[in-house]
């Protein structure tokens, strides 16, 4: 009779610790489904917003969670135009499979299928590099529809049959521009190379800007007689002689010759500039406070080479700068004023913002 009542009370004991172990189980799985739930929420991206964002982290209890621009292979295939890879991060950018803008088209967070859609300064847009379309200027931009009737760029949006070279399509700039940055690549003295143009090299997003813009202005039937990106000293290239259409007539425009410009990028170095240059936009420095854009962007802020009339506060008070370039009598601004005219193009102000110092040095001062 003792041998079965310490049978049952063994049994008991063992059942009673069993429980208390599922007990435990359970309460840890709960635990460890809160915390994956918690983690999840907090760490996936964009879980607060519909679309991605290119240039702001995710996750609200992480704030050293990495940028959009900076995981798999955006960092070495930048722009969201072009140049996908399994390991890009770009379509939800602009489209949402699941929580896309009810009003939206074809699952873009605007009822504007074009550039404008996204890029008008004013609208709502998906990008914070943005232009304001006005009427005049050499680019004759006065619509949203009128922006791919240039040469600039192209009208596929995902870049089909772009330039075979990164920063160029990542920009869905016109391929033709190409056929010169093929020349420039193939010389060791332009300081252009194939790897450089593919992103894969150490030049900064200002460099990039400046070859990919001058190139893309270079094309047959623009600025075909100028070379506007110089990154080495005394480098030059064929250019036709004359500001023509060599294509209705070749035999009329010629003969090409070499042809060379001012740097592109270069150091202040106090013995010829008192400025740096830092791509197109040191020159052809007209603001627009409407197309401010993301901070991060080299061209943050200003109008080149898109409208000549700005929307908004600007460095010009609001007036259109022929060329979009201001005007001064030195680096610290004296005397400054803008293009009013295409003929102001002739204007010692534009040089001697750079290449004067205030009243001591500098062009017809000291050198």
């Amino acid at each position: 009779m003792k041998q079965v009542s310490k049978s049952i009370n063994m049994n008991e004991g063992v059942s009673m610790k069993k429980s208390m172990i599922l007990v435990a189980l359970a309460v840890a799985l709960v635990f460890a489904f809160a915390a994956t739930a918690h983690a999840t929420s907090s760490k996936t991206w964009n879980y607060q917003e519909d679309y991605y964002s290119w240039g702001t982290s995710f996750g609200a209890s992480d704030d050293a969670a990495p940028l959009l621009s900076d995981i798999g292979d955006n960092p070495s295939l930048p722009g969201v135009h072009g140049n996908y890879t399994a390991n890009t991060a770009k379509c939800g950018i602009c489209h949402s499979v699941h929580r896309a803008l009810g009003d939206g088209v074809k699952l873009l967070n605007t009822d504007v299928a074009t550039c404008a859609g996204c890029h008008q300064a004013g609208a709502t847009t998906v990008t914070e590099v943005v232009v304001s379309w006005e009427a005049g200027g050499p680019h004759r931009s006065g619509t949203p529809e009128q922006c791919t009737t240039r040469a600039c760029h192209m009208d596929n949006p995902h870049g089909a049959g772009g330039s075979e070279y990164a920063i160029v399509a990542a920009k869905l700039l016109n391929p033709d521009t190409d056929v010169q940055l093929a020349v420039a690549a193939a010389s060791p003295a332009s300081g252009i190379t194939e790897t450089e143009l593919n992103a894969l090299g150490t030049w900064d997003e200002a460099t990039r800007s400046a070859v990919r813009t001058g190139y893309n202005c270079n094309i047959e039937g623009c600025h075909f007689n100028t070379l506007l990106a110089v990154l080495e000293e005394g480098y030059s290239e064929d250019r036709w002689s004359t500001y023509n259409d060599p294509s209705a007539d070749p035999a009329g425009y010629g003969p090409k010759v070499g042809k060379t410009g001012h740097l592109s990028v270069a150091a202040a170095n106090d013995e010829t500039a008192f400025a740096p240059v830092d791509s197109c936009i040191s020159c052809h420095d007209q603001t627009d406070a409407a197309t401010a854009g993301n901070p991060y962007s080299t061209v943050s802020g200003y109008t080149f080479p898109h409208s000549q009339t700005p929307a908004g506060a600007n460095n010009t008070d609001d007036a259109r700068a022929w060329l979009w370039m201001t005007t001064a009598g030195n680096v610290e601004g004296d005397d400054a004023g803008y293009f009013e005219v295409a003929q102001d193009k002739a204007k010692d102000g534009a040089c001697l913002k750079c290449h004067r110092s205030g009243t001591t040095s500098g062009i017809g001062l000291s050198h």
